[in-house]
């Protein structure tokens, strides 16, 4: 027998198998399934096809069976902000770097969470914003 799409058969199978949750086979007569990539996911056995997670998302590894996988990714670089050394690109490391999600800058002198550069009061960790 011959397995449809989002199936698979082993040789001398008499009838097909559905490929799994976190797999996927787009073609016929396959007798296997592929796992869903990095940044994709299947979240319905016999499935045709993988579910992009989208811009600046991603999935920790493969064959992931849900959307609730799909996680940051900050810079976009198909590496998770949870696996990524500098999870904005700026090139610098996240662990040096001021401001780890903002590219635009890598300082904040003050520790308060706001960059130097869109901090109004870059040395007082109270303040950020001057609004009179």
């Amino acid at each position: 027998m011959e397995a449809s799409p989002g199936n698979f058969t082993n040789s001398g199978d008499m009838r097909q198998t559905a490929c799994p949750l976190g797999k996927y086979q787009p073609s016929g007569g396959m007798g296997f399934c592929i796992d869903a990539w990095r940044g994709s996911y299947v979240d319905l056995v016999g499935q045709s096809e993988q579910i992009d997670c989208g811009d600046f998302l991603g999935t920790i590894g493969f064959s992931s069976n849900s959307s609730s996988d799909c996680v940051p990714d900050t810079d976009n670089d198909g590496t998770v902000d949870q696996l990524d050394d500098d999870d904005d690109g700026d090139g610098f490391p996240d662990e040096q770097d001021g401001c780890p999600l903002d590219p635009a800058s890598v300082t904040d002198t003050d520790g308060d969470g706001y960059c130097d550069y869109a901090d109004a009061f870059p040395l007082d960790t109270n303040e950020w914003l001057d609004s009179d």
